[in-house]
């Protein structure tokens, strides 16, 4: 991730408070890939929106290519959509903590073009 690309929690409740923030869940587990549905539904910040690793941010019907290959730009793009997305649109993802799924949503967003995108630093 480039510089600027973290964010710490006090700058990410700035910006909210600013508005024009799409936040994204991202907290998956590889071995419970429900659980961050799960705990997405217990609690997560109003504005925030969810997406799974399996079911958003990869295309499970690939056969082949990898155990996540990514989604078409069409595909990804209609899921944005659905969230809300907004071309002006700063967005902060995150995860678990880990960091991992946040910065392949955080890449999928900067490879459409989108660089108003920030990794929420140690997660949810």
């Amino acid at each position: 991730m480039s510089a600027g690309s973290v964010l710490a929690l006090g700058a990410a409740v700035q910006r909210l408070d600013q508005g024009n923030v799409l936040l994204i869940d991202c907290r998956f587990d590889l071995a419970d890939p429900g659980r961050g549905r799960a705990e997405f539904a217990l609690g997560h910040p109003p504005t925030a929106v969810y997406a799974h690793l399996d079911d958003d941010l990869a295309d499970l019907h690939k056969p082949g290519l990898g155990r996540h290959p990514l989604p078409d730009v069409a595909r990804f793009a209609t899921t944005l959509v659905g969230w809300g997305y907004r071309a002006t649109h700063e967005i902060i993802v995150f995860d678990h903590g880990s960091g991992a799924v946040a910065a392949r949503c955080w890449w999928m967003l900067r490879a459409l073009g989108h660089d108003a995108v920030s990794v929420l630093d140690g997660g949810f």
